[in-house]
C-alpha cells in the first residue's frame, strides 16, 4: 500500500534546501490512496507548472509534504513539531496553481494560520472542498486576502465546518474589509454546522459575484454577522434564557443578509434548507446592493420564513426575472406590507421585469401580498405555476396590466393551475377587477382554503370533481367583484377539492 510517492534520502543541506519537482508537470491527481501519510519528504519544493491539483479519498493523508527521510524515520522541523498539521505549508510551492480540489480527507487545517503561506496559491481561480469532515473553516481574513484571483468557491458536505472564514485573530489587522475583486460563484451544501460565511464584523465586498448557493446547512445560518466575534457567546447565552418567549425578540433575529455585505453584481440566489428567518434585514441600508441586478430568486424548505419581501424594499428587485417559492412551511405571505402605506409611497409596478413566478407547497400562504389595495402590476410575466409537482400550469406569455386604480388585466393568460395550496386565498386582496381575455384553462386542486369567484360562463361547462358546481355568494379567492373571461367553446374548468367554486351573474361580462 502506497505510503510516500517521493522518498528522498538524507542529502546534504545546500541540496536539501530547495528542489523542483517534475518542472512540466501540469495536472496531479492523488485518488483513492487510503494509506498514503505524505506526498513527499524534504524542505522545499517547488511545482513550478502545476495548474491543476486534485487529492480525493486519500484518509491518511495530513500533510503534502513534512521534514525528510533516513530510511522508514521521517525527521521534522522545530516547528513542524510545535505547530498543528495542516496539508499546505510554506516548504511547497505553486506559482501557477488555479485549480484545487480536495474530496475525503482528514485534514485539520488546508493552510497554516500563517498567511505567507498562502502567497504560493496567489493565482488560484477554483477551490472545491468536499466531505472534509475535520475541517472547521477553510480560510482566515489574511489568507482571503491573498486570494486575489478567486473566481469558483465550492464547499460541500463539511459536516464539522462552522465558518468559511473564521474571525480574524488578534495580530491579524483587516482595515479596508474582506475583499474578493474576482470572485464569481459560491456555492455552500450540506454542512450541517456551517454559522455564517465569515464568523467576524469585517465588511464583506464581492464586486463581480453573481451566484450565491447555499442548500442544507441546517444550523442557524447567515452570510456574515453584524455582531463581534466576541459578542457571538454572549447572543448564544440571551437566546438560551429566552426559550419561554413564544416569539425570539427582534435582538436575536439576524438576517441571512447584513449591511456588512456589499454584492453589488448579485444575479443568482438559491436559498435552500436552512435555517433563517429573513433573508434580508427590514431596515437593510445596503439592500440595492444585493437587487439591483437580482434576476433568479429561489427560496425552498425554509421552514421558519413567514414573508419573503417587505414592501419597502420590493421596488429594490426592478430587474428579477424568475422567482421561485416552495415547501417553506410556515409563509404566509410573499409581501408584507407592515402597518399603513401612504398613497404617494405605494409602488405602482411591482417586479416590472418578471417572467415566472412558481409557488409550490406553501402550506400556510394565504395571500401573495398582505394589505395592496392599490398595488400595482406585473408587467411582463410570461408564466406562472402553482404547482407542488412539476406539472406545469401555465400561464403562457400572460401580461399583468394595471389599466385602472383597481383593474387587472391578464391579457394572454391561457392555462392557470393552483395545486396543493391549502390556504392560499388571494393574490391581492381589495382588488376589484380582473380580467383574463384569453383564458381557456382553469384548474384548482388540493386549495381546500379557495373561494373562486368568476362571471357567469354562459354555455361553458362547469365542474367541481363529479358534481355541478353550486351557484351562491361568499368571500372570495381573488377578493374581487368582478371578473371579465372570454368566452370560449372549448374552456375546459376543474375544481377538486375545493370548498366551492362560485360565480356571479349580477356585474359578469362575457366576450
Amino acid at each position: 500500500m502506497m505510503e510516500v510517492v517521493i522518498v528522498l534520502e538524507q542529502l546534504e543541506e545546500e541540496k536539501r534546501m530547495r528542489r523542483t519537482l517534475f518542472p512540466k508537470l501540469d495536472s496531479l491527481v492523488l485518488q483513492e490512496l487510503p494509506k498514503l501519510t505524505r506526498f513527499c519528504s524534504g524542505n522545499f519544493f517547488e511545482f513550478p507548472s502545476l495548474t491543476k491539483l486534485t487529492i480525493s479519498k486519500c484518509s491518511m493523508l495530513k500533510t503534502f509534504i513534512s521534514g525528510f527521510a533516513i530510511g522508514n524515520t521521517t525527521i521534522n522541523t522545530e516547528n513542524e513539531v510545535n505547530a498543528a498539521p495542516s496539508l499546505f505549508c510554506e516548504k511547497v510551492k505553486f506559482p501557477n496553481l488555479n485549480f484545487l480540489e480536495l474530496s475525503s480527507l482528514n485534514m485539520n487545517q488546508i493552510w497554516n494560520k500563517n498567511h505567507e503561506e498562502i502567497s504560493s496559491f496567489k493565482k488560484l481561480q477554483h477551490v472545491e472542498v468536499c466531505n472534509c469532515s475535520s475541517l472547521s473553516y477553510l480560510l482566515t481574513p489574511s489568507m482571503a486576502l491573498g486570494l486575489v484571483q478567486l473566481k469558483d468557491l465550492m464547499i460541500k458536505d463539511c459536516e464539522t465546518m462552522e465558518h468559511v472564514i473564521m474571525a480574524a485573530g488578534v495580530e491579524e489587522v483587516v482595515e479596508t474589509g474582506l475583499i474578493f475583486p474576482q470572485l464569481n460563484n459560491i456555492l455552500l451544501e450540506s454542512c450541517s454546522k456551517l454559522s455564517s460565511f465569515h464568523a467576524g464584523s469585517d465588511t464583506l465586498k464581492f464586486p463581480m459575484l453573481k451566484k450565491i448557493i447555499v442548500k442544507n446547512c441546517l444550523k442557524r445560518v447567515r452570510f456574515a454577522s453584524k455582531f463581534p466575534s466576541d459578542k457571538e457567546t454572549e447572543i448564544a447565552d440571551r437566546r438560551s434564557e429566552e426559550v419561554h418567549v413564544k416569539e425570539e425578540p427582534d435582538f436575536f433575529i439576524e438576517a441571512f443578509f447584513c449591511d456588512e455585505v456589499e454584492i453589488p453584481n448579485l444575479e443568482t440566489l438559491t436559498l435552500s434548507s436552512i435555517n433563517t428567518k429573513q433573508i434580508w434585514n427590514n431596515q437593510l441600508s445596503s439592500i440595492s446592493s444585493f437587487a439591483q441586478n437580482l434576476t433568479k430568486l429561489k427560496v425552498a424548505n425554509c421552514s421558519n420564513l413567514k414573508y419573503l419581501f417587505t414592501f419597502s424594499m420590493v421596488k429594490n428587485f426592478s430587474r428579477l426575472e424568475e422567482l421561485g417559492i416552495s415547501g417553506c412551511e410556515m409563509m404566509e405571505v410573499v409581501i408584507l406590507i407592515e402597518g399603513t402605506v401612504e398613497e404617494d409611497k405605494i409602488c405602482r409596478t411591482v417586479f416590472p421585469k418578471l417572467e415566472t413566478l412558481t409557488l409550490n407547497d406553501l402550506s400556510q400562504l394565504a395571500t401573495f401580498c398582505s394589505n395592496c389595495d392599490s398595488l400595482g402590476k406585473f408587467s411582463d410575466s410570461e408564466r406562472v405555476n402553482f404547482d407542488t409537482v412539476s406539472q406545469k400550469l401555465l400561464a403562457t406569455q400572460s401580461t399583468w396590466v394595471e389599466t385602472e386604480a383597481t383593474k387587472l388585466v391578464f391579457s394572454q393568460v391561457t392555462e392557470l393551475m393552483l395545486r396543493l395550496l391549502p390556504k392560499f386565498k388571494s393574490f391581492f386582496p381589495q382588488m376589484h377587477i380582473r380580467e383574463w381575455p384569453s383564458l381557456k384553462s382553469l384548474a384548482v386542486i388540493d386549495c381546500h382554503g379557495a373561494q373562486i369567484v368568476a362571471s357567469e360562463f354562459s354555455s361553458t361547462e362547469m365542474t367541481h370533481g363529479d358534481s355541478q358546481v353550486e351557484r351562491e355568494s361568499q368571500h372570495l379567492m381573488f377578493w374581487i367583484s368582478k371578473v371579465l373571461i372570454a368566452h370560449s367553446q372549448d374552456a375546459k374548468f376543474l375544481c377538486h377539492q375545493v370548498p366551492t367554486l362560485l360565480w356571479h351573474s349580477k356585474e359578469s361580462s362575457i366576450s
